[in-house]
């Protein structure tokens, strides 16, 4: 069974290296809402894409950079209103995307698969683009570790030692951005919001340093990203929602275990 949907476990496991790199940025950032803003907005790209005849990934892929990017200067122009802008440009990327679709006759019909996402069909060009994605986020992650904990941890301090910090996190929200729409392939536009933040979430109950919740996070992700492909294969299960539920319940285990410790 396991080499029918060889495929699938291949873009599982990138996929949960990836996020769980990636998740305890968000984490310790605060950047859970911005992701779910890409998310949708990405949705947006893939509708001009298919209405305009080219490859949606890439469609939102640059939809979703170019949201990161804009809600990212707003909001170093302002710190007024932040919750209304990210759930202004969230609406408003669906609300293009799904009119866009509207204009394109007969194509409605892969609606459901961006939302909820479907691991099961992918193929082998969706296995090299993440694998290629994988190495790259883990090599970038590794090659400027002390930049980015910096930025990540102590900002103020950053900025004294001259550090780039705008910069920094420019990058990080690209990679982000990239990482959210490349994810939506395995558990869909509305749920991958809960892939790029419960893992990190869980590591900060346990670690104390970004590189041990790095660790951590990426050994949670692939646990329940594989695992909940496992049951999806073998017991005909929506992979999206089994992911994200083996998620959830992780990190309830976890916090009531913090709560009893203390």
């Amino acid at each position: 069974m396991a080499m029918m949907f060889l495929d699938s476990y291949l873009v599982g496991f990138f996929l949960a290296l990836v996020c769980g790199v990636v998740s305890p940025l968000v984490v310790i950032k605060r950047l859970s809402g911005l992701t779910g803003s890409v998310s949708h907005t990405s949705f947006a790209g893939i509708g001009a894409a298919v209405l305009w005849g080219f490859n949606p990934l890439w469609g939102a892929m640059l939809s979703g950079v170019m949201a990161a990017l804009l809600i990212d200067t707003i909001q170093q122009k302002t710190r007024d209103h932040q919750d209304t802008l990210l759930a202004l440009v969230w609406v408003v990327g669906m609300a293009v995307g799904l009119l866009l679709l509207h204009f394109r006759q007969g194509y409605t019909a892969d609606l459901f698969g961006y939302l909820f996402g479907n691991i099961l069909l992918v193929s082998q060009q969706d296995t090299w683009v993440m694998m290629g994605w994988a190495f790259f986020v883990v090599g970038l992650c590794l090659t400027f570790f002390q930049l980015i904990q910096l930025g990540c941890v102590d900002e103020e301090y950053a900025l004294i030692r001259q550090v780039p910090v705008r910069w920094v996190n420019r990058v990080m929200l690209s990679v982000l951005a990239v990482t959210t729409v490349l994810a939506s392939k395995g558990v869909g536009i509305l749920l991958v919001m809960a892939l790029l933040s419960i893992p990190g979430a869980i590591a900060g109950l346990l670690c104390r340093t970004l590189a041990s919740m790095m660790l951590v996070s990426v050994g949670v992700a692939l646990g329940c990203v594989l695992g909940g492909l496992w049951l999806t294969t073998w017991f005909n299960v929506p992979s999206g929602p089994t992911m994200i539920l083996f998620l959830a319940g992780l990190y309830g285990m976890g916090y009531v275990a913090k709560r009893i410790t203390r």
